[in-house]
């Protein structure tokens, strides 16, 4: 998410927002107290100052976009806190819009944008097409980019470094937090690294099996208040394993 609208995410569950985060993370977040796990930058609440930023090499994101591109996917840039898109109309940017409050600029080309790229999304609803270009980034940029999952239809494109699970440890650090007090929750597969790196992960219930395996506990879906049951039933409730 934008970090204009991560504030109304830590408002809205009653912590106190120390730090803010966005980046990597778009369709689950976690909470600690005091702040959230991003995944590429973490600012000031009042956007004053940026304390941590893990941008793209130029180079990696040229040549992520050429990929996705030269697959027919439609590709999201997140260059300077913009979204940047090339068709309002296309798959799932309305959808965004509306989650994130948030309103993508509309660009015809990409060129001359490249330099301080946070994060590249691919979309598609075509599935086959989308594992295509997947194969197609890992092999062309190789370990130049981390390229995930965070839903079928979304690829994310980032620095290799930055993931959830360098994340955790970033936040923590900053906000002086053992990752032994941390707790996270998600439901995709870029969360995995977010479970490893923290003192307690749960998964959602609409999380693929190998994504809850990977969880200490396992809650209900999205669709049945998941992340609600999961704090009252396990963060509320003190448990820790």
């Amino acid at each position: 998410r934008h970090p204009v609208n991560s504030v109304s995410y830590v408002s809205s569950v009653g912590t106190s927002s120390k730090l803010v985060g966005y980046g990597n993370n778009r369709a689950d977040y976690t909470f600690i107290p005091g702040g959230m796990i991003p995944g590429v930058v973490i600012i000031q609440p009042d956007f004053s100052a940026v304390l941590h930023e893990t941008l793209m090499s130029r180079e990696a994101a040229v040549e992520a976009v050429e990929i996705i591109e030269a697959h027919k996917v439609d590709a999201w840039v997140y260059n300077g806190g913009s979204w940047l898109v090339k068709d309002r109309q296309g798959p799932h940017v309305e959808r965004e819009t509306h989650t994130s409050g948030f309103e993508p600029i509309i660009v015809a080309s990409f060129g001359g944008k490249l330099d301080r790229v946070a994060k590249i999304v691919a979309v598609t609803d075509d599935f086959p097409r989308m594992q295509e270009c997947e194969a197609a980034i890992h092999a062309g940029c190789g370990q130049h980019v981390s390229a995930t999952l965070s839903q079928k239809y979304y690829l994310d494109i980032t620095h290799p470094h930055a993931n959830k699970g360098r994340a955790v440890a970033i936040l923590g650090e900053l906000l002086h937090i053992p990752i032994e007090n941390i707790a996270t929750i998600g439901d995709g597969s870029n969360d995995v690294l977010m479970f490893e790196n923290s003192g307690f992960s749960i998964a959602m219930g609409n999380a693929s099996p190998e994504v809850q395996k990977a969880a200490q506990r396992v809650t209900s879906s999205n669709k049945e208040d998941g992340f609600a049951r999961a704090m009252e039933e396990f963060i509320l409730a003190g448990v820790t394993k």
